[in-house]
C-alpha cells in the first residue's frame, strides 16, 4: 500500500473552510454562554475540549483501517484525511480514507461508536437497554453525499470512467454489533472487514487507471 499526500494548496483552502466553520461556531458558543468574561472563557473551554476529543477518537478510528491495509501491496493507493470538492457548492469536503486499486475507488467513512447499531433502508438506530433510539448521525446519508461529490467531480477529469468502480463503504471500528437490512451504502464492522471487502472484490480498474485517479486526487486544483 503506497500512501500518498494531496497538494498544499487543497489543504489549505479545507483548512481555511474548516477554521472559518469553527470561528462560527465558537461565536454560537459565546453567544450560549452569555457575552460576559465568564461565559467567553467557558465557551472556549469547552468547545476546544469537545473538538480535542472527538479528533482524538476519529484519528484512533483511523488508524486502526490504516494499520489493517497495511499489508495491501504496493498497486493500492491510498489517501488519508482526503478533500475533494462538494457536490452541491464550491466548498469542500474530507473523506477519512481514499482508496484507489484494480477492484475500484473507495471512500471510506469511520466511526468510533461503541455498542450496538441496526441500519434498516439507511436509517440508523442505537440499541440503548432494550429499546432502539433513532441514531442523531446518519453515517450512510454522509457518505452517500461522499460518492455523489466524487463521482461529480472525477467524471469531469475522466469521463469514461464507471460509477460502478466508485464505493463509499462505512466501517465501525469499535463497535460490538451492526444489523443490516436493505441498505444501500455498505456498512462494515471492524476495519478487517474491509479489508476483506477490497481483497475479495473483483477487478473494476486497470492499472493505469489507478495512477491517472491517483495523480488527479494528488494534484487536485481548487
Amino acid at each position: 500500500m503506497i500512501v500518498l499526500n494531496q497538494s498544499p494548496s487543497v489543504q489549505s483552502a479545507f483548512a481555511r473552510q474548516v477554521n472559518q466553520k469553527i470561528s462560527t461556531s465558537r461565536a454560537f458558543a459565546r453567544k450560549s454562554f452569555g457575552k460576559g468574561f465568564v461565559g467567553s472563557i467557558a465557551s472556549g473551554f469547552l468547545f476546544d475540549i469537545n473538538q480535542f476529543f472527538r479528533k482524538l477518537a476519529g484519528n484512533l478510528g483511523e488508524n486502526s483501517v490504516s494499520i489493517a491495509l497495511s499489508t495491501l501491496p504496493d498497486s493500492w493507493v491510498m489517501f488519508n484525511s482526503a478533500v475533494i470538492p462538494a457536490k452541491s457548492s464550491k466548498n469542500l469536503t474530507e473523506i477519512d480514507h481514499l482508496i484507489i486499486g484494480l477492484v475500484g475507488i473507495f471512500l471510506v467513512e469511520v466511526k468510533t461508536w461503541k455498542g450496538s447499531y441496526r441500519v434498516e433502508r439507511d436509517k440508523w438506530k442505537r440499541r440503548e437497554g432494550e429499546n432502539w433510539i433513532e441514531n442523531n448521525s446518519n453515517p450512510s446519508s454522509q457518505s452517500a453525499y461522499h460518492r455523489k461529490s466524487f463521482v461529480k467531480w472525477i467524471s469531469s477529469q475522466f469521463p469514461d470512467l464507471s460509477d460502478d468502480a466508485i464505493f463509499a463503504p462505512v466501517v465501525l471500528t469499535i463497535a460490538e454489533r451492526v444489523e443490516i437490512n436493505e441498505c444501500k451504502i455498505p456498512v462494515l464492522l471492524g476495519a478487517n472487514a474491509l479489508l476483506e471487502m477490497l481483497l475479495n472484490s473483483p477487478p473494476r480498474l486497470t492499472p493505469e487507471q489507478v495512477q491517472q485517479v491517483a495523480r488527479s486526487v494528488s494534484l487536485m486544483a481548487v
